[in-house]
């Protein structure tokens, strides 16, 4: 609770340790931060702060005391992860609508039922050449030289 009245709500954060050891009075330090609600405070400052022997608070008015404040948490989907969740859907119906042709129209079996088998054997081969390729362009044809002089 707020001992002067300023807020009327907010958060408190307990740190009640067991790795700074008070030895005047033979216990752990406590530490506890209230964070009042004051909307017009911004990011906030320090307005109280009392300490008996090991132990100290800190009276703190913020906006982010308040519910909800400081922007962060608005809820909702971060647009990146619909991005990643559309592109994986629209792979996996790639992949199954193509096996299903292959296996119907084609009648392929084993391996061969993977739409275009042949590019997806060769990605690592063609991630690898444009490694390289980007490495000699970045460093003028310094590193991963292709031939050497005779």
């Amino acid at each position: 609770p707020d001992p002067s009245g300023t807020t009327t709500s907010g958060v408190a954060v307990y740190y009640g340790g067991t790795t700074t050891f008070c030895t005047q009075l033979q216990t752990y330090r406590t530490t506890v931060i209230n964070v009042g609600c004051d909307e017009s405070a911004g990011q906030g400052m320090i307005y109280s702060e009392s300490s008996s022997g090991c132990d100290y608070t800190l009276y703190f008015k913020s906006e982010y005391g308040c519910s909800g404040g400081g922007g962060g948490g608005g809820g909702g989907v971060n647009p990146g992860w619909i991005i990643i969740f559309i592109c994986s859907v629209l792979f996996f119906v790639y992949v199954a609508v193509g096996m299903v042709i292959k296996f119907v129209k084609f009648e392929a079996r084993g391996l061969d039922i993977i739409p275009n088998s042949d590019f997806w054997k060769d990605v690592p081969a063609l991630f690898k050449q444009g490694c390289v390729f980007f490495i000699q362009k970045v460093s003028c044809g310094k590193v991963c030289a292709g031939y050497s002089e005779i």
